[in-house]
Parts: C-alpha cells; structure tokens; sequence
C-alpha cells in the first residue's frame, strides 16, 4: 500500500473510532524511512475563507468555499440521528 493510501485509511478509521460527523482534518509525521504517526485528529479545523486550513485544502483540491460548507455541513441536521458520524 502506497503512503496515501496508508495515511487515508488511518484518518478514515480515526474519524470512524472517535465517532466524528461532518469533517476531520488528519495530520501526519512521515519518517524518512516511511513511518507515519498520526499526532492530532482535529474535528474543527478553521473555516474562515480566506487562510484557514479547511478552506486552504479544499481550494487545492478544487473545491470553492461555498461547495466545501453546503457538503461538510448539510441543512437537514447539524448531527447524525445515531449520535455517530458516517464512514467518509
């Protein structure tokens, strides 16, 4: 499994053991030699559009502000009815 793939299996199980919803910003620590640590899982990243880390990363991935809050955070529920977020 290639690095990617290795770091977004690790964020996709965090947000899945913490029991996140919504968005969670994974930060990793890559050795030279390919370790990877998973120091922090941050379930409220900034959101201002203009430097935050959020808007920052959507925007590099080619997803504006306006798409990037209509998809994290739909209208019809600010919370999943099970108390538990989805699998991303």
């Amino acid at each position: 499994m290639d690095l990617t793939a290795r770091m977004e299996r690790s964020a996709r199980r965090v947000f899945r053991l913490i029991g996140a919803h919504g968005v969670l910003r994974a930060d990793f620590l890559v050795t030279p030699d390919g370790q990877v640590t998973l120091p922090e899982a941050n379930t409220l990243p900034g959101l201002s559009p203009q430097g935050s880390n959020l808007a920052t990363m959507a925007r590099a991935g080619g997803i504006e502000y306006p798409t990037l809050i209509a998809t994290s955070w739909p209208a019809r529920s600010p919370s999943p009815p099970s108390g538990r977020g989805p699998t991303p």
